[in-house]
């Protein structure tokens, strides 16, 4: 099942040297659901994405008063989430992604994973891993990952994130989080 929101609003086309994120809503600080901007592909009926989570009783924002949550509330379920956006690139361009996230189980049973492609999904650019041991001292903290890319001939382009739990079987529900998703020109 594909949920998407997108926002109606018009940007400006951006310029090589522009330094203001190119992602709608990087912040998930969005209000309304017309403009939270990203988008969940391949959404299991056990997990849920709320891209306007306030803090919870254990779990802040990284920066202002909201952010992505990620929760898996089944047992055995598909355990997996991608969520991402599009956005309008200039050709030829160095760029850096950069999202923090945050984790609360590690020891490979949950990884991040991230990347940068075409806008239809169909030729990753670039992409890295989030991937924390058993007794990490970054897991129930935000950590920032950065992945830089070069647009080549694409104007438009999809970031993405998958958060992939499938080899952890929880006994209770488990809520990751993302925020300040960014790209701007490197």
């Amino acid at each position: 099942m594909l949920t998407s929101f997108q926002s109606t609003s018009t940007t400006a086309t951006p310029t090589a040297t522009s330094s203001a994120n190119l992602l709608k809503n990087g912040d998930f600080e969005a209000t309304k659901a017309g403009d939270v901007a990203w988008t969940t592909l391949d959404q299991d009926g056990g997990v849920v994405v709320n891209f306007m989570a306030k803090k919870d009783s254990t779990t802040a924002p990284h920066g202002g008063a909201q952010q992505l949550s990620i929760a898996f509330n089944t047992v055995g379920g598909k355990n997996d989430e991608t969520f991402g956006q599009t956005f309008t690139a200039v050709r030829a361009t160095n760029y850096k992604f950069s999202i923090f996230t945050f984790s609360p189980v590690g020891g490979d049973k949950c990884n991040w994973d991230f990347y940068i492609s075409d806008s239809s999904r169909a030729t990753t650019i670039a992409t890295t891993s989030l991937r924390y041991s058993a007794n990490d001292a970054a897991l129930g903290k935000y950590v920032q990952t950065t992945l830089a890319f070069n647009s080549g001939s694409n104007t438009t382009l999809a970031a993405y994130a998958t958060l992939d739990c499938t080899a952890y079987k929880p006994g209770t529900a488990l809520t990751f989080y993302a925020d300040d998703a960014t790209v701007t020109p490197a």
